[in-house]
């Protein structure tokens, strides 16, 4: 495989969070981690006490054990809002509990007996309803309403379909939900409970399947519209001579189901089979090499061995997710990135091995090992790798990937945030520099990006910093939106100008710390006096009578029932006056 057939992805290794996850077991022997599951802010970890510990996911650190006496957990995952998490354990009953549990201990849950006796073998939230499958291919639903008091859900638990075989893989995307079995795959519409079968040709193995938005991929986990909460009933099959319906909005969303011998079935939502992609060939490419975290931080990418092939592979995916428009696979000892748009741009990687499971948000990936490590990672394109690297300083390996991918930026249309990689002449050696001359001088003709009032939008490196993170936000946005431009001129000047005001935001930094001291030298020498707060209202105060003064001098002054009385505490023995009692207790009142 030459540099020009390299696929424009980059896999890089994020720092390792094993020992952060790790943390809250480290010193029990007995509790092991069982299952696993990731959301926008959340990783929660089920474990053969019960327990399910939670995590945040960036940074990651443990927040708290939510407690289960019901035996070790099998399989979880967190709803859409991360409000709850449903679970099940060896027996087969499905729970429903809070994620923020209360200070004593007391937490509110619900459990369905559906599965009762068999192995759940996937969970799946679509707003407030919990989809479970099992091996002897049941399905139900349980609805989690609201909160009536604060230990009692308002639920309803139904099973839904009885399929032929065991589930292996739950989708949902808004009312549709994907069913991938061992011998075939289903698409039901929840909201007209109706449900039929995808393509004719039946299979034998572990096979997924998974929805794929052709114009847009919406992040895993997107919010999604909440149907009221209604009585489940079981579904009913429409056959192939008989029309399905579709819900609104779904036209462009595909259906990818996963095949033998490396193959993939395209389908559209109401089942209809329309190509077959065939990846067989295109991984007989040697593995590519991810970009772990040490040979980031020394600016080293190998990139040998990547030029001959193997024997294509034959490969059954087990489970398939959509990530930045390709599709998502593994296996025990491998990573698959399956370009549906073309082929030739697929990749796999060996790098580790005895890979339990993985969960992925976004374009982050999460592999847990039998190692019991946490492998994080990023799947990003090269263009937005290649801004990354030169926001972090990190030049020199930015120059040799553009040497690297330099077929695929000279051949393609870029985003116009790559603008600003022409900096690197300024900051590699002549050397490599000769190399990428021309990828450079194609980076310099990425024009502004004209507005249609007519004003060219600038942009610079602190603005990519931001650009690139509100990316990670949404990567799943279009490449022109993510990314903008600058000429050079404009980012020499301002490059200048920041150069400018970091010194003199320095110089004034010490002006300002010079003049601080010195106050601070004269204030020691002064006496300060706290002055009373002055009331909003002007009020007269009476004049305080001084202990020394003879009773002659003392004047009377009458107070109405709404004055403020000031006293003065006295270590002498003070008469009191029982005709002050009312005053003294409106006096108490007010300062209470």
């Amino acid at each position: 495989m030459s540099s020009s057939d390299l696929p424009p992805y980059i896999l890089q290794e994020l720092p390792d969070i094993t020992e952060s996850i790790n943390y809250p077991i480290k010193d029990v022997q007995r509790i092991k981690y069982t299952c696993f599951d990731v959301s926008k802010t959340l990783i929660a970890f089920g474990a053969t006490s019960g327990g399910i510990y939670v995590f945040n996911r960036t940074p990651c650190e443990f927040v708290q054990l939510i407690p289960n006496k019901d035996g070790a957990i099998t399989r979880l995952a967190i709803s859409t809002n991360e409000k709850h998490i449903a679970y099940a354990n060896g027996r087969g009953i499905v729970t429903v509990t809070e994620c923020e549990q209360a200070l004593s201990g007391g937490h509110s849950s619900v459990a369905s007996k559906e599965h009762q006796g068999n192995e759940v073998t996937s969970i799946v939230w679509s707003g407030n309803n919990v989809f479970s499958g099992d091996d002897v291919g049941r399905i139900s639903v349980l609805q989690v309403q609201s909160f009536i008091a604060k230990t009692m859900f308002q639920t309803s638990t139904q099973t839904i379909m009885n399929l032929d075989s065991r589930i292996c893989q739950l989708d949902v995307k808004d009312c549709m939900l994907l069913v991938s079995t061992l011998t075939r795959c289903y698409i039901c519409d929840t909201a007209q409970e109706q449900y039929r079968q995808i393509g004719q040709k039946l299979r034998d193995g572990e096979f997924g399947a998974c929805f794929v938005n052709q114009e847009k991929n919406l992040e895993s986990g997107a919010t999604v519209t909440v149907k009221d909460f209604t009585e489940a009933k079981t579904y009913n099959i429409v056959h192939d001579e008989e029309k399905f319906a579709i819900g609104k909005g779904l036209e462009n969303i595909l259906i990818y189901c996963a095949r033998p011998s490396s193959r993939l079935w395209e389908a559209t939502i109401d089942g209809t089979v329309r190509r077959t992609h065939q990846f067989k060939q295109v991984l007989s490419k040697k593995p590519m090499k991810v970009i772990t975290v040490e040979s980031y931080n020394n600016e080293s990418f190998n990139s040998e061995n990547l030029t001959s092939d193997n024997e294509g592979q034959s490969v059954n995916f087990p489970k398939i997710y959509s990530i930045n428009g390709a599709i998502y696979s593994f296996k025990k000892d491998g990573l698959y990135f399956l370009d549906i748009h073309d082929e030739t741009n697929s990749m796999w990687f060996d790098t580790y091995a005895d890979i339990l499971d993985s969960k992925l948000y976004l374009d982050n990936l999460y592999l847990w090992l039998s190692s019991g490590s946490l492998v994080s990672l990023k799947f990003m394109k090269i263009d937005k790798f290649l801004v990354k690297c030169y926001i972090d300083e990190k030049y020199t390996l930015c120059a040799e990937l553009c040497l690297l991918f330099c077929n695929y930026l000279l051949q393609n249309n870029l985003p116009s945030k790559l603008h600003i990689l022409v900096g690197l002449r300024e900051k590699i050696n002549s050397e490599l520099l000769k190399k990428i001359e021309n990828v450079l001088h194609k980076f310099e003709d990425l024009k502004s990006i004209e507005s249609k009032s007519g004003i060219y939008v600038l942009d610079n490196t602190f603005k990519a910093q931001s650009s690139l993170d509100e990316a990670d936000e949404n990567v799943k946005q279009s490449e022109d939106k993510v990314f903008s431009t600058i000429p050079p001129e404009a980012l020499q000047t301002l490059k200048d100008l920041s150069v400018s005001v970091t010194c003199k935001f320095t110089s004034s930094k010490k002006m300002l710390k010079e003049k601080w001291e010195d106050f601070e030298g004269k204030m020691k020498h002064l006496n300060i006096e706290k002055q009373p707060v002055q009331p909003v209202q002007e009020i007269l105060l009476p004049k305080r009578i001084s202990h020394n003064e003879s009773p002659e001098d003392r004047v009377t002054i009458e107070f109405d029932n709404t004055d403020i009385i000031y006293k003065e505490s006295s270590q002498k023995a003070v008469e009191v006056d029982n005709n002050s009692i009312e005053e003294d207790k409106v006096c108490k009142s007010l300062y209470q």
